[in-house]
């Protein structure tokens, strides 16, 4: 061992210098922890290095070294990567849902209108089922009554209330004498039902038939319109009613097409029989101009434009 001051050989284990005399042991101690450090902090710097180039070189060399593209060993990122691309940043489920929505908005193709030959045929069916029912319903109530009743209702259309008062009169000069032909069992039973004719009681009749006739219009229509969504006669020739949808009406589709068609009748019956005192025959016209001449421009019946629906062949 050297002394570091004087430079003379002195022993290992000296704690002062025999020579000069300066104290060896703390400054030995100094040095190696001097040394010790100086290691620590040179060895921390190369570990920091390692950590900040190695991993970047490393790789950049393993895929050197291997020759491998990890495209082609892993497929799935490729394909991850066209999807972002394709989706412009939207996610699958958000892709989904916007092409479910553009399905939703297809436009429904439109369903082929009842030929104009068909309604016809189908409204006559219905006319003349109606007017079945307009006959036998009263002679099923009322079997001896009924059928004078009808008759002279039936007579009537032609006539106009300016001749009721005459044609009363003319019933109160006759009551009491019996007709040839009848049997005078039945024609007391109509006397009995009917009771002594009296003015007015044309007019009476009038009003009552022609109100039982609108009722049953509409009974009829709202029964098969809400059960086969058509009338009988139309539903017999191919035909069905939509709504602005084009799907089968509902009931309320029902009610309207009812209250529509019951309050046009009412209106004219009111209007141009009673008012302008013209015959049931003259509003019947008026009525069935109005309802079907637009079938023959539009292909709908002005109680369809109405209340926005349409016949189309089923």
């Amino acid at each position: 061992m050297f002394c570091r001051f004087c430079g003379k050989v002195i022993p290992d284990d000296s704690v002062f210098c025999p020579i000069c005399g300066a104290k060896l042991k703390d400054i030995a101690l100094n040095d190696e922890l001097e040394d010790k450090d100086t290691n620590n902090v040179a060895l921390s710097e190369a570990t920091d290095n390692l950590q900040i180039v190695a991993p970047t070189e490393v790789h950049h060399d393993v895929e050197e070294c291997s020759g491998v593209n990890t495209s082609e060993t892993n497929p799935s990122v490729v394909e991850d990567k066209d999807d972002d691309v394709e989706n412009d940043g939207f996610s699958n489920e958000e892709m989904k849902g916007t092409e479910a929505t553009e399905e939703q908005y297809i436009p429904i193709q439109e369903r082929e209108k009842m030929p104009l030959l068909r309604r016809f045929i189908g409204s006559m069916i219905d006319k003349f089922l109606i007017l079945a029912l307009f006959i036998i319903v009263p002679i099923t109530i009322d079997y001896y009554g009924a059928p004078s009743k009808l008759g002279k209702y039936m007579g009537l259309l032609k006539a106009s209330p300016r001749n009721y008062e005459y044609i009363d009169k003319t019933s109160m000069s006759e009551y009491g004498t019996y007709k040839e032909g009848i049997s005078q069992y039945y024609q007391d039973q109509e006397r009995l039902a009917n009771e002594a004719p009296h003015i007015g009681s044309t007019m009476e009749l009038d009003k009552t038939m022609t109100f039982y006739f609108i009722i049953l219009n509409l009974l009829y229509y709202i029964l098969f319109e809400s059960l086969l969504s058509a009338s009988l006669g139309k539903r017999i020739t191919g035909g069905v009613l939509l709504d602005r949808a084009e799907d089968k009406i509902g009931f309320g589709n029902v009610l309207q097409r009812a209250l529509f068609g019951g309050i046009l009748m009412f209106s004219l019956v009111y209007l141009i029989h009673f008012g302008m005192l013209l015959s049931n025959q003259a509003v019947i016209i008026v009525f069935f101009l109005l309802m079907d001449l637009p079938v023959f421009f539009t292909k709908r019946s002005l109680l369809d434009i109405v209340t926005g629906t349409q016949y189309a062949k089923r």
